[in-house]
């Protein structure tokens, strides 16, 4: 299973940390955070961190650098004066219409190179896969238990 997916996470691009899988010209998480805030409109940086499945530290200079670039705004929260609004900006969703046009023809074409009769098996093993993932409190732990054990 291990080489499975290390096999997938090359054959995806996932290693370019300066293009998404989909061939824009910014790292993953940018596109992921962006596209995030696109779909719940505003967003705290706990909010983000969650989602992103990152730590604070990590996301606060994520949302520094997509602020830099214009692409996100900032704004204190009206309700809590202590926390900060993350929202797209108006070029923010520009570059979030062309991955959402990028992404939805990669996924196309590879959906067209899976046999219709497998589709479903195909979502479904995913499904698995990403609750196992999940549900895996020792994933992170020591990857050299996590390889020794498994099947």
């Amino acid at each position: 299973m291990q080489a499975r997916i290390q096999e997938f996470i090359r054959q995806f691009g996932l290693l370019d940390q300066e293009h998404t899988p989909c061939g824009r010209s910014l790292p993953t998480s940018q596109a992921h955070a962006l596209q995030i805030l696109g779909h719940i409109g505003t967003a705290t940086q706990r909010e983000l961190a969650a989602r992103l499945n990152l730590d604070e530290s990590t996301v606060s200079r994520l949302v520094d650098q997509l602020v830099r670039l214009g692409w996100v705004d900032r704004a204190i929260d009206e309700h809590n004066r202590r926390q900060s609004r993350l929202a797209l900006t108006a070029e923010g969703r520009a570059v979030l219409d062309d991955i959402r046009a990028a992404s939805m023809a990669k996924f196309r074409r590879i959906r067209e190179r899976i046999p219709p009769d497998q589709w479903d098996q195909v979502l479904d093993a995913l499904d698995v896969l990403i609750a196992a993932i999940g549900k895996d409190a020792n994933l992170d732990a020591n990857p050299a238990d996590v390889l020794t054990h498994a099947p």
